[in-house]
Order: C-alpha cells, then sequence, then structure tokens
C-alpha cells in the first residue's frame, strides 16, 4: 500500500526542473512552463507553412503569447506549451515535455480566456496529423468547448479551401512524415469527452487550497 504523501511541485518557479529524490512524498509536477523554438528556425519554411495553413503558431521566447504571464491559469499535472492559436487555445504535451517523435505524451490544450481544456490526441505526431488533414477540427473543438450541437457530416461538407492550400498541406505532410488517419476527428472527439486527466485551476493560489506544495 503506498503510504507516500502526495505533493506538488511548481514547476513555474524553476528555469530549469531540478532532479529530486524524496521516499516519504509522491512529487507530481505542476503548473507550465514553455517549449521554445528560436528565432531563427521560426523563419524556416514548415513554420511558415504551419502558420499559414493550421493557424499553429510556435513559441519563440520573444513572443508575448509564450510567457507564464501570458495565462493566468495553473494545470495539474504539469504541461508544456509548445504552440498556440489565434483563438487563445494553448497546445502542449502533457506531464512532460514531448517531441514528433514520441509517442507517449498526450497533446492537450487550455484556452487562457475561459480555462476550457482537453486531452486533444495521444501524441504530437497524431496532432499535426489531425490539424493539417482535418482543417475544421477546431469547428469541433468549438462545439465541444461550448456544448452546443452540430452535424459532423455537415462541418465536414461545407468545409472548402482553395488549390494553394492543399499544396501547402501536402509539403507540411511530407516535411513531417504524416498520414493522414481516417478516425483522427472522432479520436479527438472521444478524447475530449473523456474526464480530463488534469485540472486547470484559476491561478496556483487555487490550486494550494486544495494540494499541498513542496518548496525546494
Amino acid at each position: 500500500m503506498n503510504t507516500r504523501r502526495k505533493v506538488l511541485l511548481d514547476c513555474e518557479s524553476f528555469k530549469n526542473i531540478p532532479g529530486i529524490s524524496a521516499r516519504d512524498y509522491e512529487i507530481v509536477l505542476s503548473g507550465k512552463f514553455f517549449n521554445y523554438i528560436s528565432n531563427n528556425d521560426e523563419s524556416q519554411e514548415i513554420y511558415s507553412l504551419i502558420r499559414e495553413n493550421c493557424d499553429i503558431r510556435f513559441c519563440t521566447e520573444t513572443s508575448e503569447e509564450s510567457s507564464t504571464e501570458s495565462i493566468i491559469f495553473y494545470p495539474v499535472p504539469v504541461v508544456c506549451i509548445f504552440a498556440y492559436d489565434s483563438y487563445g487555445n494553448y497546445f502542449g504535451t502533457f506531464n512532460g515535455l514531448g517531441t514528433i517523435e514520441d509517442y507517449e505524451k498526450s497533446v492537450v490544450y487550455l484556452n487562457k480566456f475561459s480555462g476550457a481544456h482537453g486531452k486533444i490526441s495521444d501524441n504530437m505526431k497524431s496532432f499535426f496529423s489531425l490539424v493539417n488533414y482535418y482543417p475544421y477540427w477546431r469547428s469541433i473543438l468549438d462545439h465541444e468547448q461550448n456544448g452546443t450541437t452540430y452535424n459532423l457530416s455537415i462541418i465536414e461538407r461545407e468545409d472548402s479551401k482553395d488549390e494553394s492550400y492543399f499544396k501547402r498541406q501536402k509539403e507540411i505532410g511530407e516535411a513531417l512524415n504524416l498520414s493522414r488517419d481516417p478516425n483522427a476527428i472522432i479520436a479527438m472527439i472521444e478524447n475530449l469527452r473523456r474526464q480530463s486527466e488534469f485540472k486547470v485551476y484559476a491561478s496556483k493560489k487555487e490550486a494550494e487550497v486544495e494540494n499541498e506544495f513542496i518548496e525546494i
């Protein structure tokens, strides 16, 4: 039987997450931190293509949106944010840093205006496949966020893109070695409707009411 006390370690207090060991505690990393690309990387064509076609903007150290001050909400366990969009949604890997070759870290979203949040995909590669091949995915997310009814077939049928969009879509797919998953939208809906694996508080102060924090 596990008798260790569950305590939170605030990642926002550190520039680098410390390595710690505690026999009597179950330590859960909490808060949010950012996974930045460099300003030089941002100018690369693939990032421009993803920004233009998918409205996914990667975090950089110089962008105003890429700081803990830009999001007042406080997630538990920790979320590593790598991108955001023009609708106030931030995207990150859950419970640690993930890459496009990492199949273990789920991708979640957090809306900085409403605090709406949930799991979108099982890993980063499936996330980019979703946003690249299903341009109407954000409409589905909005309906699920707001609890409004919708007809998936109608949304899919009414979505239309021009030739240049599909040219960029193909280039993104080739650059990231993506494939179109026919079940991607259904998987996203099921993930969003499951009980969230993480809790989002209005602030760290609110999180402290329900949780015990450990200081390093």
